[in-house]
């Protein structure tokens, strides 16, 4: 029988979301937005602290970080932002805005993970 570590460290809980790119031909219509791992994700936060970022900085960002294809494989490097800034930025924000809403990097996600939380939480738990 697997200990409560061995089932946690075993689970396969990183998705990928669908984003409509109706405007990319060749993408099928879509690519995909993936949930970020711990790392990634810490990385990510760290960069969006820092005062100096700009919203063009902080979306390209997210693309390039979370952009993936079907399997949840990266699409973009960091080298690849320069001939990204150069696509539609109506295409790159929606892409950007799913990652976001998926990775709950917005406050009304965050808010409602918290509320979903507590929710599962059982009356014996200890609380903080």
């Amino acid at each position: 029988m697997k200990t409560l570590r061995e089932t946690i460290l075993s689970q396969s809980d990183l998705t990928v979301e669908a984003v409509a790119t109706p405007e990319w031909e060749g993408t099928d219509g879509k690519v995909f937005v993936r949930t970020l791992n711990a790392k990634v994700r810490m990385d990510t936060l760290e960069l969006f602290s820092g005062d100096d970022r700009s919203i063009a900085e902080n979306v390209m960002t997210m693309v390039v970080v979370a952009a993936c294809d079907g399997d949840g494989q990266p699409l973009f490097t960091d080298e690849d932002a320069a001939a990204l800034y150069e696509k539609s930025g109506v295409v790159l924000y929606r892409i950007a805005a799913a990652a976001r809403v998926l990775n709950r990097f917005t406050e009304e996600a965050a808010e409602e993970a918290v509320k979903n939380s507590e929710q599962t939480t059982p009356d014996d738990s200890p609380s903080s």
